[in-house]
């Protein structure tokens, strides 16, 4: 009886060591039900900068920038596991899309794919960039205003 409580506990210590060895999976439950409360915003036209601010460390802490970055290309022949992480990132940018922000990527089948459409959605949106298009635009009119002085001082 003493050999096979010993067993039961050598088979239990070597199953323990390999579960505390082997790395999570990237579908891991944990991380994709926790993906909300990282990123507690849904992204709309207002708020894409932050909602990039906040999802950019969590791509860095999980070793996942090189999905989106352009850093390293989709393989011609993608491995099962380049494929579950590139899912995973898909399904957690499509849970932090609001439903104004979800058609956009609707049938987009990578992560990348994804994070381009948005980024070029909605970057261009951001307060910082509309208030240097209107300084763009008051230099036109002063200029077109310019342009036109002269053109009615030269006609008459």
């Amino acid at each position: 009886m003493a050999s096979s409580e010993n067993t039961n506990i050598t088979h239990d210590t070597t199953t323990a060591q390999t579960e505390l060895a082997t790395p999570l999976s990237p579908s891991s439950s944990l991380v994709i039900s926790n993906i909300s409360s990282l990123i507690p915003i849904k992204l709309t036209s207002t708020n894409y900068l932050l909602w990039k601010s906040l999802f950019k460390p969590i791509l860095r802490g999980h070793k996942l920038m090189h999905l989106i970055d352009g850093t390293t290309p989709t393989p011609i022949s993608p491995t099962s596991l380049w494929y579950e992480k590139d899912q995973m990132l898909l399904s957690w940018i499509n849970a932090t899309l609001s439903v104004n922000a979800l058609p956009y990527i609707v049938g987009i089948s990578s992560a990348k794919k994804a994070w381009d459409i948005l980024q070029q959605r909605y970057a261009s949106a951001t307060p910082a960039h509309i208030m240097s298009l209107e300084r763009q635009l008051s230099s036109i009119k002063k200029v077109v205003e310019f342009v036109l002085s002269l053109l009615a001082t030269w006609l008459m």
